[in-house]
């Protein structure tokens, strides 16, 4: 019952840390956009739907909903929290770690956690790793 409490904690909070990435993400596109339906002449950028991004998140490459702002000259403007949550690779220590401590790279997949949120993972077959 304890386990089941501890999965339980930790599946919330990761489902919660996802929902306020998300949120940060609206709120950098409504910062650079302006509020969603009102009109403004002086906007310099626009709402362009979602796209597909990747995050590192438990020791593997997850595929999340990204939102996309594009400028009203052309081109895709990057969103700050994306910015900063793309470049940090924490993927490359985690995976030196589990060598380190003895596990091979055809085992990596089972050494990390499930993910209690269903995203799409990407590099942790043996290859890849």
């Amino acid at each position: 019952m304890v386990l089941d409490a501890r999965i339980a904690l930790r599946e919330f909070l990761l489902a919660a840390r996802m929902q306020a990435l998300m949120e940060e993400l609206e709120a950098d596109r409504t910062m650079l956009c302006g509020p969603k339906g009102k009109f403004q002449n002086d906007r310099h950028a626009c709402r362009h739907g979602y796209d597909t991004g990747q995050l590192v998140m438990g020791g593997r490459k997850v595929r999340v909903p990204k939102p996309r702002v594009r400028s009203v000259a052309g081109g895709e403007i990057k969103l700050p929290h994306w910015r900063h949550f793309s470049q940090e690779d924490p993927l490359d220590e985690r995976v030196q770690k589990q060598i380190l401590m003895g596990i091979s790279t055809r085992d990596y997949r089972n050494s990390l956690e499930e993910l209690p949120v269903p995203l799409a993972e990407r590099s942790i077959s043996r290859s890849n790793v």
